[in-house]
């Protein structure tokens, strides 16, 4: 750089710029960080001591300015090359025309970038000073136009950062309850006020403006009791905002989806709305707020809302249990309207929510009560209102008269078919999510909360296949909303008197038939999973729990002679006992007590079903995570009289080995001295380890040499 500066001069360009890539023609981009160069580690950031730049400056001023000069052309002029093929012009960009124009050269070419800044400078907008050593600064001042715009984009990452901070605060404070303190309180207020009253026209801020602000008025209002306290400016300030938000027309944003997880101006904008009416608020203008949260765009908007709702239900100024019957209606419109265009149009669905909310606010569902079928039969007549003659309604029809004549050509497989319906059931799975909050179960109200779901609960029946082959042929898939409701109806079987609850949720699912048998496997899994927190006692919950034995045992849809589907038959009864999952379902603690009530159906199952492999290695399982001295005895025993048929035979999935394995190194850990005294137990486990050892099972082996030490 000293002696030879123009030969460091061309070694740095050789060495930062990369060679000519081959490039798609459709591959342009319009990226800054697509300059050209060659990647260099130290590259990163792009600061004056990121490479030789400073030492260069400092030894060779000259020839250091021409090398950066001609980098940023260079740098420039590929960017331009990607402005051209991303936009498809050889046009440059007419901000660059109109400022580079009065410097065209003599050959037509305009000047670069760095060359029309230095173009620029004249003695009216910088200053000179002589720094010693035979240098001199120049320093730039902007008129006052281009400073406010260098402003402005210092404020850009500011103004973004502080969106994503309020919206982040708003939903911990939603979701999670929190209260802010005075301080954190008038901060909060503070990056409200910049928000709101910014001028920036960044498309990032933009984007997320209309969130931020909603966000900040909910934090206000919701978390900052203090600050933001009835009667205050900081209330009055934040309702002011409120109305200015809900009279702008929101627009839409590619990435947005009914099924989106982020927190969005409706949720944020009808958590402010629940507080004022909670003050006291009667402005139709602040309950449409919050009813275009309860009928929102995105569905886990509609969770949030009505979660908070049945929270606060006691308080009648909310109307919760109305919100709920229009949630019904709501369901029943928004799957047509949704099906005009496609569902992820948020603007279809507008007028539609315009109209519930206009009958909400009359009180026209003060009253109403909508039954199952009152509620298909109203999506059926909507639904052909709405979309006949379009392609949706066609292919409707279509599927509807294949059902009705050729329903096996509408599949390779054999399935049953559900009832066509445009019913909008993820509305249903959303907003009804709070059925499922124990709180409710046994409240005051819980007689009202109950006949919500079993409306859901007759929906569910009136759409699924009501056919004798279901018995030999598998339902349709699962639904999302199947899912849930066999969860929620688990729950109610749980806490409803044992008589009303068989009648009106366990008998229905039970008799679908081992079709249904995704249907019947959840609906019973979940019960082992939720009945021991919700039952009082073990008696009641093995009372609930042999009262779905006894009628699986009587019902012809389980008799074995009547069912072709005989994998599945086995795997629910197999699931009945909760002889399933890993570990198995009955060994956990909270049903051992009501296990040991069950001992003479237990004997019964084991009687009946332990002649197949497969239910031996099930039941090897269920004992390989079991405590409890009755219990271990009670299965050791019952599993030792099993083997004997087993010399012979392999379960489906070879896993017999291992299960009884399992088995017996647990029991081996947990009872040491029950296996080891004399007796029935002993001989039985003994009879488990030996089967094993003659298959050369290692671990059997290694066992039977410590019970040999003993």
């Amino acid at each position: 750089m000293v002696s030879r500066p123009a030969v460091a001069q061309e070694l740095i360009l050789a060495a930062y710029i990369e060679e000519p890539q081959h490039q798609n023609e459709y591959e342009s981009s319009m990226r800054l960080h697509d300059g050209g160069f060659a990647f260099q580690s130290k590259h990163t950031p792009a600061m004056y001591f990121s490479g030789p730049w400073l030492l260069f400056l400092r030894t060779n001023p000259a020839y250091a300015l021409s090398s950066i000069i001609r980098i940023t052309d260079f740098a420039t002029d590929r960017w331009l090359e990607r402005f051209q093929g991303f936009n498809r012009t050889k046009e440059e960009p007419r901000y660059r025309i109109a400022e580079a124009e009065p410097y065209r050269g003599a050959d037509g070419t305009l000047p670069s970038t760095v060359e029309l800044f230095i173009a620029q400078l004249s003695r009216d907008n910088c200053t000179v000073r002589d720094v010693g050593n035979g240098q001199v600064a120049i320093e730039f001042h902007s008129d006052s136009q281009l400073q406010a715009r260098l402003d402005s984009e210092r404020q850009r990452p500011e103004l973004s950062l502080a969106c994503f901070g309020i919206i982040a605060q708003a939903s911990q404070s939603i979701d999670q309850k929190r209260v802010l303190s005075d301080a954190d309180s008038a901060a909060a207020f503070g990056q409200l006020q910049k928000i709101a009253e910014s001028p920036s026209t960044d498309d990032t801020f933009l984007m997320y403006r209309r969130d931020a602000i909603a966000a900040g008025i909910a934090l206000m209002l919701n978390a900052g009791h203090n600050v933001a306290a009835p009667g205050t400016e900081v209330e009055r300030y934040c309702v002011d905002q409120l109305l200015k938000l809900a009279g702008e027309e929101a627009t839409p944003r590619d990435f947005e989806s009914p099924e989106s997880i982020m927190d969005g101006a409706d949720l944020f904008m009808s958590e402010a709305a629940t507080v004022l009416i909670r003050r006291g608020s009667e402005d139709p203008q602040i309950w449409k707020i919050l009813l275009n949260g309860i009928f929102a765009y995105c569905y886990p908007t509609t969770k949030k809302i009505m979660l908070r709702l049945h929270e606060q239900r006691s308080d009648v100024r909310l109307r919760f249990h109305e919100a709920a019957t229009a949630l019904l209606l709501w369901s029943v419109i928004r799957g047509p309207a949704s099906a005009k265009t496609h569902r992820n149009d948020l603007n279809v669905l507008q007028p539609y929510r315009d109209i519930i909310i206009e009958r909400f606010l009359r009180g026209h569902f003060k009253s109403r009560k909508y039954s199952a079928s009152y509620l298909l039969a109203l999506n059926h007549r909507f639904a052909k209102h709405t979309l006949t003659g379009t392609p949706n309604w066609e292919w409707h029809e279509q599927r509807v008269a294949l059902m009705a004549t050729s329903p096996k050509m509408l599949g390779n497989r054999n399935r049953l078919h559900r009832v066509e319906s445009y019913m909008d059931t993820e509305v249903l799975r959303y907003g009804f999510n709070f059925l499922g909050q124990f709180e409710g179960l046994r409240s005051a109200d819980a007689p009202a909360l109950r006949a919500f779901f079993q409306t859901l609960m007759d929906l569910e029946m009136a759409v699924l296949p009501d056919s004798p082959d279901t018995d030999s042929d598998e339902f349709q898939n699962q639904y999302e909303f199947d899912d849930w409701l066999m969860l929620l109806a688990s729950i109610y079987f749980a806490t409803l008197t044992i008589e009303d609850a068989m009648n009106t949720v366990a008998n229905p699912i039970l008799s679908l038939g081992v079709g249904a048998h995704a249907w019947i496997a959840d609906f019973v899994k979940a019960f082992f999973g939720h009945a021991p927190s919700l039952c009082p006692t073990p008696e009641d919950l093995s009372e609930r729990w042999r009262a779905l034995i006894t009628f699986a045992n009587n019902s012809p849809r389980w008799n074995p002679e009547n069912v072709k589907l005989h994998y599945y038959l086995e795997q629910l009864y197999r699931d009945l006992f909760g002889m399933s999952g890993h570990p198995s379902y009955a060994a956990d603690k909270g049903l051992a007590s009501p296990l040991l009530l069950l001992r003479k159906e237990l004997g019964e199952w084991c009687e009946r079903w332990l002649k197949d492999p497969d239910f031996v290695a099930a039941f090897a399982r269920f004992l390989s995570a079991a405590e409890g001295r009755e219990i271990v005895s009670f299965s050791l025993i019952r599993l030792a009289a099993a083997l004997p048929a087993m010399q012979n035979r392999k379960s489906r999935n070879g896993d017999l080995e291992d299960a009884l394995s399992a088995a017996t190194q647990h029991v081996w850990k947990v009872e040491n001295e029950l296996v080891r005294t004399p007796g029935e137990v002993s001989e039985a486990f003994r009879s488990v380890v030996s089967f094993l050892t003659a298959r050369l099972v290692p671990e059997a082996i290694s066992l039977q040499a410590k019970i040999a030490e003993a």
